[in-house]
């Protein structure tokens, strides 16, 4: 349900009401968390939406830049890098070393 919730907000992001990209949507949402984690930020299990906002945005982000968002996707590649090296950064995000 919570992997629902983080699909329709960055579909309503998108202003996208149709499910006939949902699975791309979902994949690409899926590799996103993996880059963050990737880089060491810690990723719950469920990410919540009303709290989890710069998760969220990082999803947004990584979506829109890979589908090129209204033409701009070279700064939503930017955003989201930026975005995701400050997060690794921070030691709220940090991932234990156990978890990586």
């Amino acid at each position: 349900m919570a992997e629902n919730l983080l699909l329709k907000v960055v579909k309503d992001s998108m202003r996208v009401t149709h499910t006939a990209l949902d699975d791309d949507f979902s994949a690409k949402i899926s590799s996103a968390l993996d880059e963050m984690a990737r880089v060491g930020i810690a990723i719950p299990e469920t990410v919540d939406t009303s709290k989890d906002h710069l998760l969220v945005t990082g999803c947004e982000l990584y979506v829109k830049w890979l589908d090129n968002y209204e033409g701009r996707g070279e700064e939503h590649r930017r955003a989201f890098r930026q975005l995701r090296d400050s997060m690794a950064m921070s030691s709220e995000y940090k991932a234990d070393e156990a978890d990586v």
